[in-house]
C-alpha cells in the first residue's frame, strides 16, 4: 500500500488520477502497474489516458529493463505544464460542452453534424458523444453516418457551399475519430489480410479508413497511405501471399487517376495472378468501363456493394 496516494478518486477522470498522482509523487518514476493495482484503473483506460497526455506533452513515458521483464514508467514534464493543463480543464470541463447544447442531433441532421464537426470547440469527445447517443453497430455508423456525411461534404464543396479548408478539416476530424474508435477495438481471430493503397496518385484516403474500421477486429490490416509506388506495393506483396489470403482495396475518388490504377491493376495481376484478390471502391469507379474492369474481382460503387462486400467477408 503506498503512503502517497491521492483519496476520493469517484469523481476524476483516468486523466486526472494520473495527473494528481505523479504531482503527489514528485520525483519518482512511477510504473503504470502502479495505477491498476491502487486504484483499479483497466490497463485500456491507463493507455488511452497516457496516449492523450504524453500528446499534450505533460508526461514522459520510458520503458525499464529488468532480468525478469520490462517495466513502463511515467514522470511528469514539468509542474507547471500539469497546472497549465487542470486550469485548461476547469475552463472547459467536458462534462458541459459548448456546441449544440440546445439542439439533440440525430443520425440523419447531415447539416448538424457538418457544423459541429467545424465548431472551433470540436473534440472528440463531442463527436463520441453524439454518436454514442445514436446506438448505432459499426457497420451503420460507416453506411448510415460517415457515408452520407462525407457525400454530402463533398457536394457542398462541388457547390461552394464549403470551402477547401472546410472539406479538409471534416475530413481530417473524422479519420482522427476512426482511428481513436480503431484503437479500442478488440481483435478476434484472424481471417485473412487486407492491404489498403489508394490509386497511384490519388490522395484521398478516407474511405480506405472506413473499411479499416470496418475489418480491423477481423482482419490483419495493412494501410499503405498514399504515394506507394506500384513496384514498391509489388514487392510488398510478394511477401506476405504465401503466408496468407489477401485482399487488396484500391480506393478511387477523383476519375482523373482511372488509367494509372487499371495499369497498376494489370500490373499486379500479371505478376501474382489467383494469389490476390483485388477491389476498387470510390465514386472514381463510374467512369471505368466493363473492359477496364476484367481483372478486378469486386467493385464497390454503391452503399449497397459496401454492405455486401461486409457481408461476404463475414460470412
Amino acid at each position: 500500500m503506498l503512503n502517497n496516494k491521492i483519496q476520493n478518486i469517484e469523481k476524476l477522470s483516468a486523466k486526472e488520477v494520473i495527473l494528481r498522482h505523479l504531482k503527489l509523487n514528485r520525483g519518482r518514476e512511477v510504473p503504470i502497474s502502479e495505477f491498476r493495482d491502487e486504484y483499479g484503473l483497466k490497463s485500456s483506460t491507463i493507455s488511452n489516458a497516457m496516449k492523450e497526455l504524453k500528446l499534450k506533452r505533460v508526461i514522459n513515458v520510458e520503458k525499464r529493463h529488468l532480468r525478469r521483464g520490462r517495466y513502463t514508467v511515467i514522470t511528469l514534464v514539468g509542474d507547471s505544464i500539469v497546472e497549465q493543463y487542470f486550469r485548461a480543464d476547469e475552463k472547459q470541463p467536458p462534462s458541459k460542452p459548448k456546441v449544440n447544447k440546445t439542439k439533440v442531433l440525430n443520425a440523419d441532421d447531415l447539416e448538424g453534424l457538418t457544423k459541429l464537426l467545424l465548431d472551433n470547440s470540436y473534440s472528440n469527445f463531442y463527436l463520441d458523444k453524439t454518436v454514442n447517443s445514436f446506438g448505432l453497430t459499426d457497420t451503420q455508423l460507416i453506411l448510415r453516418l460517415m457515408t452520407p456525411l462525407m457525400r454530402k461534404v463533398g457536394t457542398d464543396w462541388s457547390t461552394g457551399t464549403l470551402t477547401i479548408s472546410e472539406e479538409h478539416i471534416i475530413s481530417y476530424r473524422i479519420e482522427t475519430y476512426l482511428r481513436y474508435l480503431i484503437a479500442q477495438q478488440t481483435k478476434e481471430k484472424e481471417r485473412g489480410t487486407i492491404v489498403l493503397v489508394p490509386a497511384e496518385g490519388e490522395e484521398h484516403v478516407l474511405p480506405l479508413i472506413f473499411l479499416e474500421f470496418l475489418f480491423n477486429p477481423f482482419y490483419q490490416i495493412i494501410n499503405l497511405g498514399y504515394k506507394v509506388p506500384t513496384e514498391d506495393f509489388l514487392t510488398f506483396l510478394k511477401k506476405i501471399i504465401n503466408t496468407t489470403p489477401v485482399w487488396i482495396f484500391f480506393s478511387l475518388v477523383s476519375p482523373l487517376y482511372s488509367s494509372t490504377l487499371i495499369k497498376q491493376v494489370k500490373f499486379i495481376h500479371e505478376n501474382l495472378g489467383d494469389h490476390v484478390q483485388i477491389a476498387i471502391g470510390g465514386q472514381g469507379t463510374f467512369s471505368l468501363t466493363p473492359e477496364e474492369l476484367n481483372d478486378v474481382d469486386l467493385i464497390v460503387s454503391s452503399d449497397e456493394d459496401l454492405e455486401n462486400l461486409y457481408q461476404n467477408l463475414m460470412g
